[in-house]
């Protein structure tokens, strides 16, 4: 069911691949700008910006992050729309999640690229 779900590109699946931020992040939501919060400390808001976003309600931070993704189309896969490298890895169409090929196959080069 998943599959047929997820390749008939009928309404929204939210995944996270990042390492370092998590989903949702106050970061996508303030540079997207579904959040604009005040802040004291404008020259160093990072602590107060995290602190106010841990205080928004979990389905707000959601309905804003999801928001952002919106006017973000360089985060987003589509079917159909082509592959979307990230690390080693892309999305393919029917196979789903496979290695990426970079540079020519079986070249040094792709080797490398591949590796990091």
């Amino acid at each position: 069911m998943s599959s047929r779900f997820l390749r008939s590109g009928a309404g929204d699946v939210v995944t996270s691949l990042s390492a370092g931020n998590t989903f949702p992040d106050h970061e996508l939501a303030l540079h997207a700008g579904t959040w604009q919060p005040s802040v004291s400390n404008t020259g160093e808001p990072w602590d107060e910006l995290e602190a106010l976003w841990d205080r928004l309600p979990a389905d707000d931070q959601w309905e804003r992050c999801t928001r952002a993704l919106g006017t973000r189309p360089f985060l987003q896969w589509r079917p159909g729309g082509g592959d979307y490298v990230f690390g080693d890895f892309t999305i393919q169409q029917p196979a789903g999640l496979v290695p990426a090929h970079h540079g020519s196959a079986g070249s040094p080069e792709g080797a490398a690229a591949g590796a990091g």
